[in-house]
């Protein structure tokens, strides 16, 4: 059985050249969400069910059943801290099926795109069409049970422009026969182990500074060889949006301009995840797995 693969971006309106196939609205609540699970309600126009799902990732189940209208304006009261509504329209472009969500509520202006395909070939290969913004696909602000319990001081950073005032990073890899190895770098004045990033500077592209701050906080050189990812970058007390790019490594140096202040590792993708307990580092590592 072929495995499924999704990749999710941000857009900033809905694409009007395109027909519409299919429109559904949609609201949701959680009346549980722990570590170990969570139990929803959905809307879906005139069908009502409930789901708990239990456990995470590939160990999690599911479990599904119906309700009634009444069963469910019944519980609905009960998800009042985290809940959400959105509108689904299904639009088709070129072999693909794209099903955007436009939030309503309290994230108007949000919305998102998934697309799924049937192996990973196909996945990897996509080519975004331009009314896509940035990938979203391993940011975990955008899974609908944090949608739905979002703080309203960090509503304005999941937008398609909330990427203003924020950080330019990348992902530094090499390639070494079949496998991917990358390179890490310490905080400054901490042990934490991140990937090159910095602010953005005026008068240079995005891309630009994500090589500018490889060559001066890393030592390395290379081309960028794919999309950005945005992912979340805790920072302080707060979370920001980190803008990734993947870069493939060309020439690494003994002798770069902060190497007095950081430490440097090449490791596995493996390895990285051991040495690194940064949620932006974790959220990188599975793009350049997936999809580099």
């Amino acid at each position: 059985m072929a495995k499924e693969i999704e990749r999710k971006f941000l857009l900033d309106e809905l694409p009007h050249t395109l027909p519409c196939k299919k429109k559904e609205y949609i609201r949701q609540g959680y009346l549980a969400v722990s570590d170990t699970g969570k139990v929803r309600i959905r809307q879906k126009d005139n069908r009502f069910n409930q789901t708990v799902t239990k456990g995470l990732g590939k160990n999690r189940e599911q479990f599904k059943v119906e309700l009634t209208e009444n069963q469910f304006e019944s519980f609905w009261p009960g998800t009042s801290h985290c809940r959400l509504e959105k509108t689904r329209y299904n639009y088709k472009w070129k072999d693909h099926m794209i099903h955007i969500d436009q939030f309503h509520g309290p994230l108007d202006g949000l919305y998102t795109a998934k697309i799924q395909f049937g192996n990973e070939t196909s996945a990897r290969t996509f080519k975004k069409p331009s009314f896509l913004a940035d990938e979203i696909s391993f940011d975990p602000r955008y899974k609908n049970h944090f949608l739905a319990e979002l703080p309203a001081e960090q509503r304005k950073h999941i937008l398609a422009s909330g990427i203003t005032k924020s950080l330019i990073g990348s992902i530094p890899f090499i390639r070494e026969g079949g496998e991917k190895k990358v390179i890490l770098i310490t905080k400054r004045k901490e042990k934490h182990w991140i990937f090159p990033k910095g602010q953005q500077e005026r008068h240079m592209t995005f891309k630009q500074v994500a090589l500018m701050e490889a060559e001066e906080e890393a030592g390395i050189t290379g081309h960028i060889s794919g999309s950005p990812i945005r992912i979340p970058y805790e920072k302080m007390e707060f979370t920001c949006n980190l803008l990734a790019y993947p870069l493939e490594v060309k020439r690494v140096f003994k002798k770069w301009r902060e190497d007095g202040e950081r430490q440097r590792k090449i490791v596995t993708i493996k390895e990285a995840y051991r040495l690194s307990d940064r949620l932006s580092v974790h959220c990188s590592l599975q793009y350049l797995e997936q999809f580099c």
